[in-house]
């Protein structure tokens, strides 16, 4: 666009205004192009609202594919994908045409994916798509995920992507873990700690670091691994305080209506158990914070190359980026803030960012609202329980704290 504009001028012009008209239409197109561009970014951050609100909704009613709500918002994200130019906002839009396909029919999702192959094989925010679609491998299909993973790494040139690309494979056979193959836990244990060992600062290689921990941490009867958290007031959240106490530790998102109602649940949980040794602990996860409007270009570099980091694990980072996490950290508690307020929830909570926070990772959390239920000594002793065994559980955890007070 931008040579066929300079050589329009130079037909109208004499040679020496050529020059300066060559000079000054690249800002002329870019100042043209950019209300284009933040429509479309705010069309997204609005597809992405659309998505997070409707899903559960279709999760649990499980509504006829004519009357689908995913095929309209696959519409939508179809229609973006065609206007965006911007390859960190087209790939994104690709994975999600992807996931939305893959509820209505496989082969939706294989041409997504095939065109997202295709369109962006050369752009650096393909690595990160992969990460991405690793992680929606229960969604789309662990063998479909897979043939895209090996897709790219095959045909990519660049090293970012191809880390991507393994990255989002151990991350999907992680979460496979079950159905893998005899030798499949130890060789995916050695891809793990070859990725952890990769550039220790970066977002990917602390994201290997947490899953090899999970694997080995949260497992039922062993020691609840410490967080490395904070409150919405800033104040660090030490499970070693709760010891001598029942815990009930709740992981929540979006407070949609089926939320509010298992919040609710927990609140009365609460009340209930107010004056015996019981405690209960929120941890919330931003379900789309990077559709805040306030996180600008210097943020979201820093969140696509890092992600949120853990408090103690911030003396790796340089003091402009711990400032940069600072005003993430400010971003996120408003965030949890605002949630609290919103669900009537009075109860503790901490704040963990986004659903891939690093409370979450560390503690393999893969849906929400979920829960873990930790003794008086802080062992794990019950994961996502039904609220009648739920119940169960915490009044014979309770009843073991009070023989030991």
């Amino acid at each position: 666009m931008r040579p066929l504009l300079v050589f329009l001028v130079g037909l109208a012009c004499a040679p020496h205004a050529r020059a300066v008209a060559s000079a000054q239409a690249p800002a002329r197109v870019e100042n043209a192009t950019k209300p284009v561009e933040d429509e479309v970014a705010a069309e997204w951050r609005a597809l992405r609202r659309a998505i997070a609100t409707a899903r559960p909704e279709w999760e649990r009613a499980r509504p006829a594919l004519a009357e689908h709500p995913a095929r309209a918002l696959l519409e939508r994200a179809e229609r973006l994908a065609e206007r965006v130019k911007d390859p960190s906002l087209g790939v994104p839009v690709l994975v999600e045409c992807a996931r939305l396909a893959s509820v209505l029919e496989p082969a939706g999702a294989d041409r997504a994916l095939a065109r997202l192959l295709d369109a962006h094989l050369g752009d650096a925010a393909l690595g990160s798509a992969c990460e991405a679609l690793g992680a929606a491998a229960d969604e789309l299909g662990l063998e479909r995920v897979e043939t895209f993973l090996q897709g790219v790494r095959a045909k990519t040139k660049s090293d970012g992507v191809r880390a991507g690309a393994e990255h989002g494979r151990a991350r999907a056979r992680f979460d496979a873990l079950d159905g893998l193959p005899p030798d499949g836990p130890a060789r995916l244990r050695a891809l793990l700690r070859a990725l952890a060992a990769q550039r220790p600062t970066t977002r990917r290689s602390r994201a290997a670091t947490d899953l090899l921990f999970a694997w080995a941490d949260t497992r039922v009867m062993r020691a609840a691994p410490e967080p490395d958290a904070r409150d919405t007031a800033g104040a660090p959240v030490r499970l070693a305080d709760l010891r001598g106490k029942a815990v009930l530790v709740v992981f929540w998102s979006t407070p949609d209506a089926a939320t509010r109602a298992t919040l609710a649940k927990h609140t009365a949980r609460l009340a209930r158990l107010r004056e015996r040794p019981f405690a209960l602990l929120g941890v919330h996860a931003e379900a789309e914070p990077e559709a805040d409007e306030a996180l600008d270009p210097p943020l979201r570099a820093f969140l696509d190359h890092h992600g949120r980091v853990a408090p103690g694990a911030r003396q790796e980072l340089t003091a402009e980026e711990r400032a940069l996490h600072d005003r993430i950290d400010a971003l996120d508690r408003a965030h949890t803030t605002e949630r609290l307020r919103s669900a009537g929830i009075e109860w503790r909570t901490a704040v963990d960012g986004a659903l891939d926070g690093p409370w979450s990772r560390r503690w393999d959390v893969r849906g929400f609202p979920s829960t873990w239920v930790l003794d008086a000594e802080g062992k794990l002793r019950f994961r996502d329980l039904p609220d009648d065994e739920l119940d169960r559980a915490l009044d014979t955890l309770v009843a073991e704290a009070d023989t030991k007070r």
